[in-house]
């Protein structure tokens, strides 16, 4: 039976920093690696790997533009495995590192002296700061 590849992609971007593997996926919608694999390039034209890898750096791109967290942060919360992992993803699709992409677009020098990179230069009106807390408070458990 072939996978929905519109709910295959919803729950990707639902789920993104929980995924390790293309098994994690197969196994929620109760098929095989190999078939969910054949199934989305069937309907998407493009590799679930590449599909994932897209996600995770569109969400580091939104993550660099509305929060203060440092590159490694937003990597972790990306969905990447390791800072250098998604920062050879984010330049190969972008072709610029994440640092630059921040200062390119944020406001060059004026922002970029107000950016401390510590942790709690995060704001209260950032969409990550809620999500944040949370893994705060199960680490402290």
């Amino acid at each position: 039976m072939p996978v929905k590849t519109v709910l295959v992609k919803k729950w990707i971007h639902e789920n993104l920093r929980c995924i390790r593997t293309i098994d994690d996926i197969a196994s929620v919608f109760g098929v095989s690696p190999e078939t969910l694999r054949k199934s989305f390039v069937r309907g998407e034209r493009t590799a679930l790997s590449d599909f994932v890898t897209h996600e995770r750096v569109e969400r580091a791109k939104s993550l660099l533009l509305s929060t203060r967290l440092r590159c490694f942060e937003i990597a972790y919360h990306a969905g990447f495995s390791r800072e250098d992992v998604g920062a050879k993803a984010f330049r190969r699709l972008t072709g610029e590192t994440m640092e630059h992409f921040r200062k390119s677009r944020v406001g060059g020098k004026d922002e970029e002296s107000t950016y401390n990179g510590s942790r709690s230069s995060l704001n209260r009106r950032d969409p990550i700061y809620d999500d944040i807390l949370r893994l705060a408070s199960r680490a402290n458990r």
